[in-house]
């Protein structure tokens, strides 16, 4: 393998049977050997790394990658005081939460680019070991960066107010353009790998329906991967090789969004859905299903593009449709969506990390011993006082927390934990106050939450479950609550 100058950066060998590695070296700019990984020859798992030195003398040993990312990145904590590591990479967590070679913890700040959910991506599935994992115990870092508030409403109402946890978005990308030029307005476009995640099948049968209704439209498929030869195969069974045509890899994103009238992206979920914010950009409105996460955080449906049902694939077609009603509507909306997308200004959100590295930087380091502050034995709900209007009702509720001895905890949140329809309760958690601290270890909360009449319905029938967040300052647990009275 060589860079782009010429110089030799490794040397593979490889088993010749099945080509898979035995043994890679990497080579410096001036073509000094740094490191050898040598794979287990039955296995092909990573068997041994050998550092060197700069004479090529042998430096060190380690068992496995992960145990020479963890040297090296204690050695970069001690050569750079104060500094904060930012780990993009699930894999690498180890490497920072339990590194055997640092005595004390990285300031270290964890960034979340996709769902913490499994199939059907929605709240309340089950969570992913890739994300879900970290997300459910956020106190091995100093902070947690999601990219949308969506994604954080989810993990609040999941696995409570962790203190750590921040969202900062992407930025968007611009290139200069001249804004006047020409649209192709009746030219869709999609930019996507071509993996079953992203569901462009789904696309081109909506464009079938849409295609003889709106005549003239054009449909792109800029990508590539494992999909290609299915849409090849639809394309040619519904005689679409004249409307629709595949275009492969670009690395100009920007200039395909920007010579469209329409873009569309229906992926089964997303971290933030860049793709959305660089069509907004260049001045493209976006049709999306309705997934996690990201087409709520940026489009504003029927001002700056549409959201349409997740999987409706003829509400799809039927919103392609409605959007060529009105040619010159849909140059408003790409303008709408080129101001939207200006609060992603690079200058704005370089702010927000500019604040979350002071505060990191600034804290003090985590302390995960909770003795010092009071644990929660035993919580019980004594009192459940219920006032139902027309519409909506309005629940009030008294608990009855036994506690350690220690700190007094900072504050309390009760959970509806066996809900999960955000859309109609909203946030299924709500604050209780400390009304009575009669002696150390016993205390009484009240607090109270209005739903609507529906939602109270619901819980009624299937026998609400309580969980109590508890907010120490250092971190967010979660006590079950013994609860025998009934709504």
């Amino acid at each position: 393998t060589y860079d782009c100058y010429g110089n030799l950066k490794m040397v593979t060998y490889l088993n010749a049977l099945n080509k898979k590695p035995i043994r890679k070296v990497y080579y410096t700019d001036s073509q000094r050997i740094y490191l050898c990984i040598d794979y287990d020859r039955e296995t092909f798992k990573v068997r041994q790394c050998i550092a060197y030195d700069k004479n090529e003398n042998i430096h060190k040993f380690f068992s496995s990658e992960i145990d020479m990312a963890e040297y090296w990145l204690a050695t970069l904590k001690s050569e750079y005081t104060n500094s904060v590591f930012f780990v993009e990479d699930r894999a690498l967590d180890k490497a920072i939460i339990d590194n055997k070679y640092s005595s004390d913890k990285f300031k270290s700040i964890a960034i979340i680019h996709s769902s913490h959910l499994k199939a059907p991506y929605d709240f309340g599935a089950e969570i992913n070991k890739f994300n879900g994992e970290l997300l459910s115990d956020t106190s091995c870092y100093s902070a947690v960066v999601l990219l949308t508030e969506q994604q954080l409403k989810h993990v609040r109402n999941q696995f409570g107010l962790q203190p750590n946890l921040y969202h900062i978005p992407h930025i968007k990308l611009e290139v200069e353009k001249n804004y006047h030029k020409e649209k192709d307005i009746y030219k869709i476009v999609v930019l996507s790998r071509f993996v079953a995640l992203k569901r462009i099948l789904d696309i081109l049968k909506a464009f079938k329906i849409a295609v003889g209704k709106v005549p003239g439209i054009r449909l792109e498929i800029w990508g590539a991967g494992e999909e290609e030869q299915k849409y090849k195969e639809f394309i040619e069974e519904n005689c679409l090789q004249d409307a629709v045509s595949i275009k492969g890899y670009t690395t100009s994103p920007q200039d395909v969004f920007h010579s469209a009238g329409l873009s569309i992206i229906t992926s089964k979920y997303e971290g933030f859905g860049m793709t959305i914010l660089e069509s907004m950009t260049n001045q493209t409105p976006m049709i999306s299903y309705d997934f996690n996460y990201g087409p709520r955080e940026l489009i504003d449906d029927g001002i700056n593009g549409y959201i349409v049902e997740d999987g409706n694939i003829d509400e799809l077609a039927k919103q392609i449709v409605t959007a060529y009603n009105s040619e010159e509507s849909l140059k408003a909306m790409g303008i709408a969506a080129r101001e939207k997308a200006r609060r992603f200004d690079g200058k704005i959100i370089k702010q927000k990390w500019i604040e979350l590295v002071k505060d990191v930087e600034n804290g003090s380091q985590i302390d995960l011993n909770r003795t010092e502050k009071q644990a929660l034995l035993f919580s019980e709900i004594t009192e459940i006082f219920t006032v139902e209007k027309e519409d909506s009702v309005r629940l009030s509720f008294t608990l009855q927390n036994t506690l350690s001895p220690g700190l007094p905890n900072t504050k309390y949140y009760l959970y509806f934990s066996n809900y999960y329809d955000l859309e109609k309760i909203g946030d299924r958690y709500f604050e209780l106050n400390v009304t009575e601290r009669a002696k150390e270890s016993y205390e009484v909360l009240k607090g109270s939450a209005t739903i609507s009449q529906t939602v109270y319905n619901e819980l009624k029938e299937i026998g609400p479950k309580f969980l109590l967040g508890v907010d120490n300052e250092s971190n967010f647990y979660f006590v079950e609550v013994v609860c025998s009275q009934l709504l």
